[in-house]
């Protein structure tokens, strides 16, 4: 058998030979492609990138990649065609609905031999794009725009909600066209039946990498006390909103730190026109600012940047909570490695999120507008050591059977082996 699949990220291998570092984010893919490479499946894996030179195709341990150049769904149309005759897959699996480029290749491809994995989702991404960030901080401006014409930032809050819209209409023509779907999770079912009720679905779960299956695991008295991990990356992801729970965090546990990944942020120590300029014109990470200086958290709150899987396993087992703060998740794989790797977690409770915890059993469920709840929650571990170890052993369990390695890779095979039968 050959699959072709299109992905949105560089897949390491790849990465490598180019000359490049692995991207940190689609670890999921990762597992994935492992599961299918050892069962002797033959792979041809496309990405499609915005002004790239790396255009081609290349052979890296007897996997085909294409990178193709980002054009008109039309000019992609063409491309992927081309591809599809040469390459002769099998079987066609596109993961995400999250990017334009991905509806050219349902066009051309055979909707009897094509599957599609949900992974984020643009229709509640963009309602819950601004995720209660004042209009101050997200508004688009002239003078945003101005910046970005003169490619000077100005990627305001409210412009990235514009563009979800656009992308979200693309994202409904796409699961409409789905003959076949796996929404890895019962709410990303509901999702996309919601959408398409023709559309014949599968559960195939998660597969995260190989390092968070792996000892060692967290330990309490291993742990920097009253520390919190989350990720950072958009205002969807709510670290705002952790932020705004610190101060009352603080008022029990005066020496609480709250580390922020995920991102390439760190604090900006502009002054004078500089300073003026960012504040008419705040991207969400200033905002982000704002609420570190309105709060007095300098010395509570550390950006430790983009974080590879070793390092994000290594601040895994150093933090004493972790926490999803999301305003709206799916795939949920930061939280799923993190209590995979023991670490006592705390998340809202939208989306898929819910699946992931038994509230007050192995984690912590909240509102995404309950901070003081939060707050409570992180001090409530933060002080008792023994619900603390109870979360950890029972939340690794969960995680495990959530994104078991064995079932879950024998769960995508299946699925293959199950569109082409019917096929």
């Amino acid at each position: 058998m050959k699959v072709l699949w299109l992905v949105n990220t560089i897949m390491p291998d790849l990465a490598k030979h180019l000359g490049g570092s692995p991207s940190v984010f689609g670890g999921w893919l990762v597992g994935a492609m492992k599961a299918v490479r050892s069962s002797g499946i033959k792979m041809v894996i496309c990405t499609v990138e915005t002004g790239s030179s790396r255009a081609g195709r290349y052979e890296v341990d007897e996997t085909i990649y294409y990178i193709l150049e980002n054009a008109s769904s039309e000019a992609l149309e063409v491309k992927y065609k081309e591809i599809l005759e040469y390459e002769m897959p099998d079987l066609v699996h596109v993961y995400g609905t999250e990017f334009p480029f991905i509806l050219p290749l349902l066009k051309v491809s055979n909707a009897n031999k094509t599957v599609l994995t949900l992974q984020g989702t643009l229709q509640y991404t963009r309602d819950e794009s601004l995720s209660g960030i004042p209009d101050k901080y997200s508004k688009d401006t002239l003078l945003h725009k101005g910046r970005r014409l003169l490619n000077k930032g100005g990627e305001s809050v409210g412009q990235k909600r514009e563009d979800f819209e656009k992308r979200a209409e693309v994202e409904m023509e796409i699961i409409r066209s789905l003959k076949y779907a796996d929404g890895c999770s019962e709410w990303g079912i509901s999702y996309i039946h919601g959408i398409n009720p023709q559309c014949n679905m599968f559960n195939c779960g998660c597969l995260l990498r190989d390092v968070f299956y792996e000892a060692p695991y967290w330990n309490i008295d291993q742990c920097e006390k009253h520390s919190i991990f989350a990720l950072m990356t958009r205002p969807i992801k709510g670290a705002h909103k952790l932020i705004e729970a610190m101060p009352y965090i603080l008022q029990q546990v005066p020496d609480a730190k709250l580390y922020l990944g995920g991102s390439g942020f760190s604090y900006r120590n502009y002054t004078g026109i500089k300073k003026r300029i960012q504040d008419m014109t705040p991207d969400y990470f200033w905002y982000i600012q704002t609420l570190i200086d309105k709060y007095d958290l300098r010395d509570h709150v550390s950006f430790i940047g983009y974080l590879d899987a070793g390092a994000m396993k290594r601040q895994l087992l150093r933090c004493n909570v972790f926490v999803s703060p999301s305003a709206q998740e799916h795939l949920a794989t930061a939280l799923g490695e993190a209590m995979l790797t023991g670490v006592p977690s705390i998340s809202t409770s939208l989306g898929a999120l819910c699946e992931m915890i038994d509230h007050g059993k192995d984690g912590y469920l909240y509102d995404f507008t309950e901070i003081h709840v939060l707050a409570q929650y992180i001090c409530n571990l933060f002080q008792d050591q023994k619900l603390a170890k109870q979360f950890s052993v029972m939340g690794h369990e969960h995680a495990n059977r959530t994104y078991n390695r064995i079932e879950n890779s024998r769960k995508l095979l299946d699925m293959y082996d199950s569109i082409l039968s019917n096929s």
